[in-house]
């Protein structure tokens, strides 16, 4: 008998498992991948509508003071880097 045809067989189940599991670890790392993007931008959609909704009345008013507070709470949000607002006059 020969000792590779001992071997063969459990090293080969062996392999085709580990294959098998990275296969599927990658498949999920895939799809967390996109589920988190898509979660962030769910979120930074959601964001963008509520600044716009509260910085309406700032900006028709020029009130800079509740336009900065309104800005300030964005930097909870560590996905929004920066963030800034214009009038019509682009200030």
């Amino acid at each position: 008998m020969n000792k590779s045809c001992i071997f063969s067989r459990p090293f080969t189940f062996i392999m085709m498992v580990s294959f098998v599991a990275t296969l599927i670890w990658l498949v999920t790392c895939i799809i967390s991948v996109y589920s988190l993007r898509s979660y962030i931008i769910k979120e930074l959609d959601l964001s963008a509508s509520l600044m716009g909704d509260r910085n309406m009345a700032a900006l028709v008013f020029n009130d800079t003071q509740q336009a900065n507070a309104n800005l300030n709470m964005l930097s909870i949000n560590s996905s929004i880097i920066q963030a800034c607002l214009y009038n019509q006059k682009w200030l």
